[in-house]
């Protein structure tokens, strides 16, 4: 598979999640080829905005006015999935840079500090939001993404508590992967184990990783494109 069908998948792949995610708090998404606007407000860290192709400077800029007619006095993020559009004119200021990467796991790459196991109740759900730092009385994570098939959450306990964990997203193509953290090594390390194994079978893994962040994913993992996020400014 070329690099740049790779991308495609990959920004596909995390649009998917973003409708899922914001689906679970009363989300109103509307897709055209260029971009997806979630016209109701975003859960935190969620952009209200994505482009789904390249060189989406025209489609973006009516995006946001489709917003701003909404919500004229919100401020809300914007997923720049290829890194080629410029909202400075328009007063947003770049707030992330990263990079997307994607590849092929070996379902022998095993390690004893990535024992995965996916939740399975909202109790455990809870608790791995928890450990990834989220706030338990704003979540999310809401329960209801348990019924989904696509997502999965993954994590690693020791003495009874989480200290490591990742989202899995299984569109049709491609596996995502997301929402890592480690709060026992200071990178993350993604591996395949018996139990995650199945799920990830003979796609792809894509993912997009800021700038300065860490993580270790196999040398079977390869850089993708740039994107970067925009913040609106608050009014």
């Amino acid at each position: 598979m070329m690099n740049n069908e790779l991308l495609q998948l990959a920004v596909d792949d995390n649009t998917e999640w973003c409708t899922a995610i914001c689906e679970s708090h009363q989300a109103d998404i509307h897709l055209s080829k260029s971009t997806w606007i979630n016209c109701q407000p975003s859960p935190r860290y969620y952009p209200n905005i994505i482009t789904r192709v390249p060189r989406a400077q025209a489609a973006t800029l009516k995006a946001i006015n489709q917003f701003q007619t909404l919500h004229p006095s919100r401020s809300f993020g914007i997923k720049d999935s290829f890194g080629d559009i410029d909202l400075t004119p328009q007063g947003f200021r770049c707030v992330l840079g990263g990079t997307w990467y994607g590849g092929y796991f070996s379902n022998t790459k095993q390690t004893t500090i990535n024992d995965w196991q996916a939740v399975q109740s909202a109790d455990e759900l809870a608790l791995w939001e928890l450990a990834w730092g989220g706030n338990i009385e704003n979540r999310i994570f809401k329960d209801s993404l348990l019924s989904d098939t696509r997502i999965k959450f993954w994590f690693v306990k020791e003495n009874e508590n989480i200290h490591t964990g990742f989202i899995s997203f299984h569109s049709e193509k491609c596996i995502g992967i997301s929402n890592w953290f480690s709060n026992k090594n200071s990178v993350f390390e993604l591996s395949i184990s018996e139990d995650s194994a199945p799920v990830f079978r003979d796609l792809p893994v894509v993912f997009w990783q800021a700038d300065n962040e860490a993580i270790n994913a196999g040398t079977a993992i390869s850089p993708l494109g740039s994107m970067r996020v925009w913040l609106a400014p608050e009014t």
